[in-house]
């Protein structure tokens, strides 16, 4: 029967990481997954394809059809009628 030795428990691969405090750990950790979650972030969007729909023309078309709309606007509100009132 082999005999697993348990007195040295608190064993680390990185005996230097775990002279740093847990709570700079934990902040550091958090960092790299954010930094890594931001390089993949980047690395995703550049490969995307560049649609159709962003050039000049189409933005040009865009902006004249929203121009042409007909705008509607009701009368200006006051802000507060109590005191509007009371100064008349």
């Amino acid at each position: 029967m082999t005999v697993v030795d348990r007195s040295n428990t608190n064993w680390t691969p990185w005996p230097r990481l775990a002279a740093i405090p847990q709570r700079f750990q934990l902040i550091g950790g958090v960092a790299a997954i954010m930094g890594a979650a931001a390089l993949l972030l980047k690395a995703r969007t550049s490969r995307a394809p560049v649609p159709s729909t962003i050039n000049k023309e189409w933005q040009d078309a865009t902006d004249a059809a929203s121009h042409a709309k007909e705008r509607e606007a009701a009368d200006p509100i006051v802000l507060n009628p109590i005191s509007k009132s009371m100064k008349k």
